[in-house]
């Protein structure tokens, strides 16, 4: 059997292309999964959810042994911590993947029976045992396996957004007409969930749907020349990303829309990578639901939102809807009120740096923990663009105008 698979964060979880998702920087995870059996026969597992979070977990049983697993759905197998090493039995098969340090061997096994809710898991695929230490570091929290799309392709995975809920579903979901808009989803083996975004170029650009994924997205090396030379993509800078050998430096690149089924984005920022994925800023952005063995994912956009407490310095509460990172609460009095930021405004930009899908988290832990005087946002409102600059720390409210926006250059409805 051949299985073809890379790191991720130091961990082998991909079978088709390197991806660096979730970096050793990033902020402690703020979602904890909770997850009871339901008694909807049509839904397997019913769990809360975080939106403002940088992953999603699931609280997994493996003979009679409670685990904390992370979802992803970019990666196509199951994998467990060496801790779990003696309830996967004796190895049946050895594969060799490329990593950032060189050729490195990885075990097979048979996969042992999961339990998710009160729904036992049983897969004929194998899994992969590694030492999940760094990702654990990366994420501040103790998980003793990975879950993969050989788990979740007999299944529909729903991210109910606007209620908070993820929910684990039969296929085919109950009331199709009513989940949204429907697209089609390619699923191909071993690999993850792949969506067609259109970027205004008669060319198809297909993103791999990937709930391990804390920042919005990439897009491959080859397709990024392309829209460059067209004039659709623009460079944004560098970023870095820490392995466990190395910082990884990627390209940034702003797209000036994307347009997935009828909902359109503008000011998409991606980095440049080997393959291409939309991670959870994307996912967050929708009430969503991926019927993996019937092939199609239902969108809908997200509603109006409960403001869940204001960011301590600027006196804002900020989400992801389909149109982008969206101010949903402006405290009364508080500084982003004098400078005249309202609820509604999209933020495009903190100070020099587009937000295009920046995970929530590491947003709000900015506007928190700022040390500057003032924050400076880059917001849109209908076809005006603002510049508002938000006193924090003995700095000075001010709010500027830009030109109109050209309708012209705006996303199509």
């Amino acid at each position: 059997m051949q299985i073809r698979a890379v790191r991720k964060g130091g961990v082998v979880v991909r079978a088709d292309r390197i991806r660096l998702c979730i970096p050793w920087c990033a902020l402690p995870a703020l979602l904890l999964l909770s997850g009871c059996a339901a008694s909807d026969g049509s839904i397997v597992a019913e769990f809360d959810l975080d939106p403002c979070s940088d992953a999603i977990y699931v609280p997994v049983s493996c003979r009679g042994e409670d685990h904390l697993f992370l979802l992803d759905t970019g990666a196509s197998l199951c994998v467990f911590d060496s801790s779990m090493r003696d309830q996967l039995g004796y190895p049946i098969g050895r594969d060799y993947v490329m990593t950032h340090s060189g050729e490195e061997a990885i075990e097979l096994f048979n996969a042992p029976p999961l339990e998710i809710g009160e729904r036992q898991l049983d897969r004929d695929e194998p899994v992969i045992c590694q030492d999940l230490l760094s990702l654990q570091v990366a994420l501040d929290e103790h998980i003793t396996g990975i879950l993969g799309m050989s788990f979740l392709e007999d299944y529909a995975l729903e991210l109910d957004v606007d209620t908070a809920r993820l929910r684990i579903l039969e296929s085919p979901v109950a009331d199709p007409a009513k989940r949204g808009h429907a697209l089609h989803l390619d699923l191909e083996p071993h690999g993850g969930p792949e969506l067609v975004v259109d970027v205004g170029d008669t060319g198809e650009w297909t993103a791999t749907l990937d709930t391990g994924c804390s920042y919005f997205g990439a897009m491959e090396y080859e397709v990024c020349e392309d829209l460059l030379a067209k004039g659709l993509l623009t460079s944004s800078g560098i970023s870095y990303t820490m392995t466990p050998h190395h910082a990884v430096a990627s390209d940034l690149v702003v797209l000036d829309w994307m347009k997935v089924g009828p909902f359109a984005r503008a000011g998409v920022v991606l980095t440049r990578s080997e393959g291409s994925v939309l991670g959870l800023p994307f996912f967050f952005g929708y009430n969503m639901v991926l019927d993996f063995p019937e092939r199609v994912a239902y969108l809908e956009p997200r509603g109006a939102i409960a403001v869940q407490g204001y960011d301590s310095r600027p006196g804002l509460a900020v989400y992801y809807d389909n149109s982008g990172l969206v101010v949903s609460g402006v405290a009364p009095g508080g500084p982003a009120a004098a400078s005249g930021v309202q609820v509604g405004d999209t933020i495009l930009a903190i100070g020099e740096d587009p937000i295009g899908g920046a995970p929530l988290a590491c947003v709000q832990e900015y506007f928190r923990s700022t040390s500057a005087d003032s924050i400076t946002l880059e917001i849109r409102r209908g076809t005006e663009q603002l510049t508002a600059h938000i006193a924090v720390n003995g700095g000075s409210h001010s709010r500027t105008r830009s030109p109109d926006v050209d309708a012209e250059q705006q996303p199509p409805n």
